[in-house]
């Protein structure tokens, strides 16, 4: 990718110091010199990084290197998956600029010397909006030429919305093809996710199970612990989808997502009678007996402010669960036997080994205290550039719920353990 000489050192991720290496202290520099022999053996790319520094050294004003240095050394400040990006980010702004150069020169130089950065990203937006809308149908394009100023800022805005949504939806679609050319039903409504259980009355002639209960621990789960956390916006949100797919998984998926229930929750319970019903009944699971009748009775005692965080460290004290499948889920988990499989997966086979020092006694701290636990789990995981598995909804390996995320390359772990099988 060739590299511009209007962000020559940015994209070049300050290779100048490669140069400037052969200068300094040969003890502490040493690895600077083997990246120069190493740029060497390339010659366009040597010359190219030539040609950049020499631009940088001799034609670029003090205030404008200290800009550049600064930037150079705050990128190279940041973990590498992140630096990764940045840089794409300036190639792809570097491409972009030199063809508008050959193809709109006023727009091209009005962005070179705006007056300042927020002039700047105003004419770049400009600038992209209209190389987008000329790719659109002339309908469209006409329409957007009459409009002025923030009408046709908005006007993209929505049209560009509404392509996502359509590219989304082909992608889901293709993830369920399948499905789709069987002509499968696909959920679009929370009662769309009940099915027939294995267990029930067999049949002493054949066999055969017969009167199978009827499950659905999708909307059990959304409504005993999902809707209890929602703000208007996000209830509205599935309101909105509902009886369509893909708009509806999606639209769950993508509100789920947001409350983990392991999180500190938009209503923290304050006494028994607030906790999830299915929670509340897990006291009275038949062989708990004196146990579970005892801790019932302690948690009962801290309702209030507080009770939540004790609430949480009495059930693990007492290793009184709700992680085990199949209905398992993270409830303020506050211990890593708390968590579900995934979630212990993920902590010793990513989180941990990624920890510094530091940060493994900051996680080590937490264990038995909540929401202080999760809080480092996601806070740990962010620094990282990790994105933890926390139970989002039940029954992942029928309903595939990640192949319901836009993201790119989007998988569900069950369906890639049914394909390796």
């Amino acid at each position: 990718m060739i590299r511009r000489h209007y962000f020559h050192l940015i994209l070049l991720g300050f290779a100048a110091t490669a140069f400037v290496a052969v200068a300094q202290q040969p003890d502490d520099l040493e690895p600077q010199r083997v990246r120069l022999q190493a740029i060497r053996k390339n010659p366009d790319h040597f010359a190219r990084l030539r040609e950049n520094l020499n631009t940088f050294t001799k034609q670029t004003d003090a205030k404008r290197k200290d800009a550049i240095v600064k930037l150079d050394q705050d990128i190279h400040g940041l973990a590498s998956a992140q630096q990764d990006r940045y840089w794409r980010v300036l190639d792809r702004y570097a491409d972009w600029l030199e063809q508008l150069k050959k193809n709109d020169e006023q727009a091209y130089l009005a962005i070179k010397n705006a007056r300042d950065a927020t002039t700047r990203l105003a004419l770049i937006k400009e600038a992209k909006d209209s190389e987008w809308m000329r790719r659109q149908p002339r309908t469209n394009q006409e329409h957007w030429v009459k409009l002025q100023g923030e009408e046709r800022s908005k006007y993209v805005a929505e049209q560009r919305k509404e392509e996502r949504r359509k590219s989304q939806h082909w992608l889901i679609a293709s993830r369920f093809w399948k499905e789709l050319e069987s002509k499968q039903p696909l959920p679009a409504r929370l009662s769309d996710f009940a099915y027939k259980s294995k267990k029930g009355t067999k049949d002493k002639d054949t066999g055969k199970v017969k009167d199978p209960v009827e499950i659905n621990r999708v909307k059990q789960y959304v409504e005993q612990y999902l809707l209890r956390q929602l703000a208007a916006a996000e209830v509205k949100q599935l309101e909105d989808a509902e009886g369509r797919w893909p708009d509806y998984p999606m639209a769950l998926v993508q509100v789920a997502s947001q409350h983990p229930n392991a999180l500190p929750m938009r209503n923290v319970p304050t006494k028994f009678e607030e906790l999830p019903m299915p929670v509340q009944q897990r006291f009275d699971k038949k062989g708990g007996g004196a146990k579970l009748a005892k801790a019932k009775t302690e948690i009962k005692q801290f309702e209030g402010p507080g009770f939540a965080a004790k609430f949480a460290q009495i059930t693990l004290r007492e290793d009184i669960l709700f992680s085990n499948p199949p209905d398992g889920n993270e409830y303020m988990a506050c211990g890593y036997k708390s968590l579900t499989p995934p979630m212990k997966l993920f902590i010793d086979k990513q989180l941990v080994p990624a920890l510094n020092a530091a940060d493994k006694r900051k996680l080590v701290d937490s264990e038995s205290k909540w929401p202080e636990y999760p809080q480092a789990i996601q806070e740990l995981s962010a620094k990282y550039y990790l994105r933890p598995p926390w139970h989002n909804l039940p029954d992942a390996e029928k309903f595939y719920w990640d192949k319901y995320r836009p993201e790119k390359n989007a998988a569900p772990d069950a369906e890639k353990k049914k394909e390796e099988t």
